[in-house]
């Protein structure tokens, strides 16, 4: 069991609250998604719980944490850069405990993960690995070891199709505790049966910690009747208000207007006496009025919508590929494409880890890059940080060639605070780092977006806004993804990139 006792974890240099009075038991089989807005601590949370020592640096933690688990296993978000420059086997096998490592399992869980047995006596660097089997790796390395309890951040990120419904699967029977962060809707509906919700209110000023023993879908459905009640109540006390204030304002303006006209001095004591007391209402409603509900506060709304963008022709051919023929990294093979897109076509290219989607997206930049025409292409890459320095701030980034305050207005309605806007870019998280990709695009005009895995970096509470925006999206889409939703609800065709070429599903 784990129990945490009014936790709080405050950020030594902003003294913001990441996580506030935190309270909750875990018990042994527990399945707990943390979630919440990008930024707001939920890695931190989960480093602590793994080590609280590992957050001294940049932290401070107050209150109780009482853990009986013995074997704790721990996947953290990203890997840290020495391990990405190790060879595949000198990162399975030096550092193993020779005792506890189950090799069989390690093997039987390449097999399930479809992760190539070859790499295990490879020298290829992890670094040089695609961001799904740079993860399946450390799963097995992972769960190839003994644990009662797994801590993972992010464990659904990049994974191809098959190997998110392994994972699901093994979620769901694993009689081991698991505490993750996940922003894939479908992995949390399935799995979770307590959430830990990390809020900011008061333009992330206040932090809020939810705890709720339930489902993901659940808490989701609950919250979001609350919101609409909340919105109601608020929308009908305003209603209320303005309807009052004017009845009060006209009143006032009868009496005053009567006190001009009036030669009568009883009348006028009359009158006065009339507005001190219309006065002393006023005063009252303006009391009240501070006490009523305030329209409730979304952290993770998204209010930005590319409606300026012009679409180019439905029937233009942007690209057209009879036998294109690509070339992937690290390998000798090559993979011949097919493929024809036009100016509105909205489409996801699917496939196992590793089969060259990424290369492929790359290729297509490339060349409408190269095509010198009338239409403008925005990338979201895998990796956000091959687009900037990340020394610059958000706003030196997104001044380059717009006006600061087009770009200021923009941030604040994707709830950049103002610590935020002027804090460099390496310092923000992942999701901050795709809604400054998106301000980019939005501002630039894109009528054609190439999106690596659009989704994965966003908070599941924000992913329908997302979904919603980029469906809306009157230009061209040319998406790489395994989120099962957003292939649902987004593009009108998918294809499956395999070893033999590019077919269409």
């Amino acid at each position: 069991m784990l129990q945490l006792r009014h936790l709080t974890i405050r950020h030594q240099k902003t003294s913001a609250d990441l996580v506030y009075d935190l309270s909750i038991s875990i018990q042994k089989g527990d399945k707990v998604a943390i979630i919440g807005e990008e930024g707001m601590g939920k890695s931190t949370l989960l480093s602590y719980l793994y080590n609280p020592k590992s957050i001294n640096h940049y932290a401070l933690a107050d209150g109780e944490m009482s853990n009986q688990f013995r074997h704790i296993s721990y996947l953290p978000q990203e890997l840290p850069e020495k391990e990405k420059a190790k060879n595949c086997f000198s990162y399975l096998y030096d550092d193993s405990n020779q005792a506890a490592f189950d090799f069989n399992r390690c093997f039987q869980l390449a097999h399930e993960l479809g992760f190539a047995h070859s790499h295990f006596d490879s020298q290829q660097t992890i670094g040089s690995l695609s961001g799904g089997e740079k993860l399946k790796l450390q799963l097995i390395k992972l769960l190839a070891a003994p644990s009662d309890l797994l801590l993972l951040d992010e464990p659904a990120n990049d994974l191809d199709l098959e190997s998110l419904q392994w994972l699901q699967d093994f979620i769901q029977k694993s009689n081991q505790t698991v505490i993750f962060i996940s922003h894939d809707e479908q992995l949390l509906s399935e799995t979770a049966n307590k959430i830990i919700h990390l809020e900011r209110y008061k333009k992330k000023k206040q932090t809020v910690t939810h705890t709720e023993k339930s489902s993901y879908l659940s808490y989701k459905t609950k919250r979001d009747k609350q919101f609409l009640k909340q919105s109601l109540l608020a929308k009908k006390e305003r209603q209320e208000r303005t309807v009052k204030a004017a009845k009060l304002r006209r009143s006032q303006s009868a009496v005053r207007h009567a006190l001009s006209q009036t030669r009568n001095d009883v009348e006028g004591r009359l009158l006065a006496k009339k507005m001190k007391t219309l006065k002393a209402q006023e005063r009252r409603f303006d009391r009240e009025t501070k006490s009523k509900k305030t329209m409730p506060y979304q952290a993770d709304i998204i209010n930005i919508a590319f409606s300026d963008v012009q679409p180019l022709p439905a029937g233009k051919a942007l690209l057209h590929y009879e036998q294109k023929m690509l070339q992937l990294p690290q390998a000798e093979r090559k993979i011949p494409i097919r493929l024809t897109v036009r100016g509105q076509d909205k489409l996801a290219i699917t496939g196992r880890n590793g089969v060259g989607k990424t290369s492929l997206l790359k290729l297509i930049y490339q060349e409408l890059n190269e095509k010198n025409t009338a239409f403008s292409v925005g990338l979201m890459p895998q990796n956000y940080d091959d687009c900037w320095n990340g020394r610059e701030t958000v706003i030196e980034f997104c001044g380059r060639t717009h006006q600061k305050e087009q770009a200021l207005t923009y941030l604040a309605s994707l709830q950049f605070s103002y610590e935020e806007i002027y804090q460099p870019i390496n310092r923000l998280s992942g999701g901050q780092k795709a809604k400054l990709l998106l301000l980019q695009m939005l501002l630039n005009q894109n009528n054609i977006l190439l999106l690596d895995e659009p989704t994965r970096s966003f908070s599941p509470t924000s992913q329908a806004q997302i979904r919603q925006m980029l469906w809306h999206y009157p230009g061209c889409i040319i998406s790489v993804s395994h989120d099962r939703i957003y292939m649902q609800q987004v593009p009108q065709v998918l294809y499956e990139l395999t070893e033999t070429g590019l077919k269409r599903l």
